[in-house]
């Protein structure tokens, strides 16, 4: 009797489990793509800096693990219950108009913040790194690229966990949940050097596009948003990244230089980790809400209450 309502509930297999089910799962078949295709078929070497080949080699794969990964989940432990539309990326009516918004809104953010440090006396701008069909062939190189990287973020991070874990605790604290574990938590591992403030800034960012997720019932928004976002303040601005080394990536298109405290500029962390985010962000917060009030994506109200079995243990 207790084992069974440790691990089921009224509806089902709980939501805790179902989520680490999924983690599993995803995890299992992404060490087997890098064992069998990239390690011993493709023996992929990944350039010095962040090129946009390395994003589209590993990112695309892995979107299609999550796919598959989120497919198997609603087959076997979720039985079917609701649409494969449910975890934020079905292509409807609305995902262009939501896609493109999310650019715009994306592609504003790090503008507004590099304005600030140019007016800080933090930046300057030295010219063109790139011209002509080079440039072009570059910008659109990389779009691509950070397009299928913020798919497969969003849906990895968003979709069927943050569905999941709504449907057992409720919408904003699966919400709060995820923005730290997978915001703060998984950017401390990927740069151990980076600083508490950074961490916080992508704990906020996440929880900004469970926001978006709440009020338009899709992750269309968040990915033009996170897709803009790191296009420009990676590629035009030339922003380092503490998951690069600190470093600009290959290919960026204006030579830009960041100067002073690291507090403002966000140091070898990038844009990202400055002190500017969270007053932006909070701009952000307050003009979504206002521009989209209601809520659409309820998975917390979702279940259908359904007999099950907590028979003693024979």
């Amino acid at each position: 009797m207790f084992r069974s309502r440790v691990f089921v509930g009224p509806n089902g297999i709980r939501a805790g489990w179902r989520f680490l089910c999924f983690v599993a799962v995803w995890s299992y078949l992404d060490h087997l793509k890098n064992l069998v295709v990239w390690y011993h078929v493709l023996k992929y070497q990944d350039h010095p800096l962040w090129h946009p080949l390395d994003f589209l080699v590993w990112g695309g794969p892995e979107f299609v693990v999550t796919l598959v990964t989120a497919f198997l989940m609603m087959k076997t432990v979720e039985r079917g219950r609701w649409p494969y539309r449910s975890y934020g990326l079905g292509l409807q009516r609305q995902s262009l108009p939501l896609f493109l918004e999310g650019l715009i809104w994306g592609f504003l953010t790090p503008t507004i913040l590099t304005l600030l440090l140019y007016f800080a006396g933090a930046v300057s701008v030295e010219g063109l790194a790139l011209s002509g069909t080079l440039a072009v062939q570059f910008a659109l190189f990389w779009f691509v690229a950070i397009v299928v990287d913020g798919l497969h973020d969003q849906f990895l991070y968003h979709g069927y966990p943050l569905f999941t874990l709504a449907t057992g605790m409720g919408f904003w604290p699966a919400s709060i949940v995820l923005s730290v574990l997978f915001g703060g938590l998984q950017q401390y591992l990927v740069g151990r050097t980076t600083t508490f403030l950074h961490l916080l800034n992508v704990s906020v960012i996440f929880f900004f596009y469970c926001l978006t997720f709440r009020r338009t019932g899709s992750l269309w928004f968040a990915v033009g948003f996170q897709a803009m976002f790191e296009f420009a303040g990676l590629v035009l601005y030339d922003s380092p990244d503490i998951g690069n080394k600190g470093k600009t990536v290959a290919g960026h298109l204006l030579n830009v230089r960041f100067h002073g405290s690291p507090w403002l500029t966000g140091g070898p962390s990038g844009i990202g980790a400055s002190i500017l985010v969270l007053p932006v962000l909070a701009v952000l917060f307050l003009v979504f809400d206002r521009r989209n009030q209601e809520a659409v994506f309820l998975p917390e109200n979702s279940w259908r209450p359904q007999p099950v079995s907590l028979a003693p243990d024979e």
